[in-house]
């Protein structure tokens, strides 16, 4: 090294000018010194911004260099620097370009970071949040109004949910107006993800009352097999084929996991039950050997509950104390009937139950053998085993209408 890194060594290690330096040197050495500490303001700053969102560090990485992107001067050394001023000294440009590298090698080290970690509100809302995607998730109301109400989710924080002209609002095994939620309200919704992140409502049902709104948690996406990785389901999302989803499992390490499972792990938890949440499970190994979709087991048996009307049966769902009793209606037997979009369903105990298709409803074709294409004509889907989660016709008591089916193999008519 020259005398001019040498001196420049020393400034950085102890913050003040060697008193030896020239005029000359000194000029050289404040202007460098200045560059140091713009790019070290620089990158703890990016840092602490990128480190909760991958895309505000890429947003404000595109802007710098944007902002940065004009001619640099030129450098007025007489002569050619060592090896430790060139690292600093490229050119006047020194800082802009400097900031801008650092903010670049902040994003991609919050892409890298981001694969495990998601601690953004935002963030967790477009990685878990698809634009189609029926989804089953809970919160506690914060305001609300003919058309939509804002719910406080541990997950995303503040969503909006929409309401439509079919949209049930289900108290148990009564109906009420999507006027009459309050803030304060406890709420299971099941719909579609539309555009924002916000959810489409098929059904809203009340759950237990009383309960806090929801403190914000941390994700962690899950991308490799962790052993006895056990929880309940905190929210399901299933793609608009139903081919893919994912889960938000509330693990018993105080964890909460996204975890991506094939489309058959969420036909198994739909199947089983008329709402998904709460379920205990245990994450397991997918089709691809130390692939990143995994599928899921569960982890209890399914304790039938009391039904309150014979003609809206609940599905069978096991007895967790920490799950909401009130659940989301539904209907598990055999289709016996059809006529345009009404299905005619006779359950275990023989009880007939008339089920509405919605335009929104999903169909998961499971091991039933059918195609999306076949269901056109009326009478393929008779004889076939269904499980249907959906709400409460306020019209027709005793009539669901239906936000997923889940279609199984032919089955005797019971």
């Amino acid at each position: 090294m020259n005398r001019l890194d040498d001196l420049l060594a020393e400034a950085l290690a102890t913050g003040e000018i060697p008193a030896g330096a020239t005029d000359a040197e000194r000029a050289e050495i404040t202007r460098l010194l200045g560059a140091s500490a713009a790019l070290k303001a620089n990158a703890a700053h990016v840092n602490k911004e990128a480190s909760s969102s991958m895309r505000v560090a890429r947003a404000r990485f595109e802007r710098f260099i944007a902002e940065v992107g004009r001619p640099a001067a030129v450098p007025v050394a007489a002569r050619r620097p060592g090896l430790f001023g060139r690292l600093l000294q490229f050119n006047r440009g020194l800082v802009g370009v400097g900031a801008a590298a650092a903010i670049g090698l902040v994003a991609i080290v919050a892409v890298g970071l981001s694969q495990v970690l998601f601690s953004g509100t935002e963030t967790a809302s477009a990685q878990v949040l698809t634009e189609d995607d029926y989804v089953q998730v809970q919160g506690v109301v914060s305001s609300s109004s003919d058309q939509q109400l804002r719910l406080q989710s541990a997950e995303f924080g503040d969503i909006t949910v929409a309401f439509t002209a079919s949209t049930s609002v289900v108290d148990g095994q009564s109906t009420r107006t999507p006027s009459s939620l309050k803030a304060g309200d406890s709420v299971l919704v099941g719909g579609v993800v539309g555009r924002k992140h916000t959810i489409s409502a098929s059904t809203v049902a009340l759950a237990e009352p009383g309960q806090a709104p929801p403190r914000k948690v941390k994700l962690n996406e899950l991308k490799k097999l962790s052993r006895n990785l056990e929880g309940k389901v905190a929210v399901l999302a299933v793609s608009k084929n139903g081919e893919t989803a994912r889960v938000l499992i509330d693990a018993e390490d105080g964890q909460r996991y996204i975890v991506n499972v094939n489309g058959k792990t969420a036909e198994m938890l739909l199947d089983r039950a008329a709402m998904a949440l709460g379920t205990r499970v245990k994450v397991a190994a997918g089709t691809t050997p130390n692939g990143s979709v995994f599928a899921l087991t569960l982890t209890e048996l399914p304790t039938p509950q009391p039904t309150q009307q014979p003609s809206a049966t609940a599905v069978a769902t096991p007895a967790v104390p920490s799950r909401p009793a009130r659940t989301f209606p539904g209907v598990k037997g055999v289709i016996v009937g059809r006529e345009g979009n009404v299905l005619e369903i006779v359950d275990a105990q023989r009880r007939s139950v008339s089920v509405v298709v919605r335009p929104e409803t999903r169909m998961l074709f499971g091991e039933s053998g059918l195609t999306r294409d076949a269901v056109g004509k009326p009478e393929v889907l008779i004889g076939h085993a269904v499980t249907i989660t959906g709400g409460l016709d306020p019209a027709r008591p005793g009539r669901v209408l239906a936000d997923v089916i889940v279609v199984g193999p032919r089955s005797p008519r019971p």
